[in-house]
């Protein structure tokens, strides 16, 4: 993974974390949040963060199974051939 889409990454998990705990800060001075509503919140940034940084992960294990794949299909293309050879 190349340094540029990993510090990309980074600082999306910033963003994902620190946008609801501020706008949770705000809502405890203006709104009346409560404990509650702040625990929420962090957990359920957290759990953003957390997708986000198991993203990059998740998108080379498919390419690798889309490349398995791709290879599988040429090997049974050539047995077949090889099969279908061998009969005439």
């Amino acid at each position: 993974m190349s340094p540029t889409i990993c510090s990309r990454n980074v600082n999306i998990s910033w963003g994902l974390i620190l946008a609801p705990n501020i706008l949770c800060i705000v809502g405890v001075f203006t709104l009346g949040f409560g404990i509650a509503a702040s625990v929420l919140t962090n957990n359920v940034a957290a759990l953003g963060a957390l997708a986000n940084g198991v993203r990059p992960m998740r998108k080379g294990r498919r390419a690798r199974g889309r490349a398995a794949a791709s290879a599988g299909v040429a090997v049974a293309r050539e047995r077949i051939s090889r099969r279908v050879g061998n009969d005439d």
